[in-house]
């Protein structure tokens, strides 16, 4: 019994280097991992601001996150990022962020999430797109300075 395990030991040992041995497929490997495609996820326009975005398919992206200036300033969502259209704010996407002063959405956008913009103190003003057909539970909550919400008719 124990001549049987060494012999099977043995084999599985030579199988094991065998396949650990050189061969030409390790440079296929390299070349298409050198060739995968580079993801962008986040874009920082000229005046700053870095938007932070998932695709959602080949054309259009949802923003995630959001990282600007630390002094009080007015947010233009961008229609595109990476050439793609920009169709959704996710949730919390700018939960908390106390410098904001006005959010711009362009017209691409048809959602906004949960909490999209929840705990933004300083909120003075939103303009919504008439694209605009679903808003999250609160889209909104605790924005003690919001006092204008421009809604576009259609």
């Amino acid at each position: 019994m124990k001549k049987i395990l060494s012999l099977m030991l043995a084999l599985l040992l030579i199988a094991s280097l065998a396949a650990c041995s050189d061969d030409d497929d390790v440079g296929d490997d390299l070349d298409q991992f050198k060739q995968e495609e580079v993801i962008i996820d986040r874009i920082t326009t000229a005046n700053g601001d870095t938007f932070i975005f998932d695709s959602v398919d080949s054309e259009s992206v949802t923003i995630t996150g959001y990282q600007g200036s630390d002094v009080p300033h007015v947010v233009e969502i961008p229609e595109t990022l990476n050439e793609k259209k920009v169709v959704a704010i996710s949730d919390r996407a700018f939960y908390s962020l106390s410098n904001i002063t006005e959010i711009k959405i362009p017209a691409t956008v048809t959602t906004v999430g949960e909490n999209a913009f929840a705990c933004c103190g300083n909120l003075v003003t939103v303009n919504i797109p008439a694209s605009v057909e679903e808003i999250g539970m609160g889209a909104f909550y605790k924005c003690s300075a919001l006092t204008t919400i421009n809604i576009a008719s259609g």
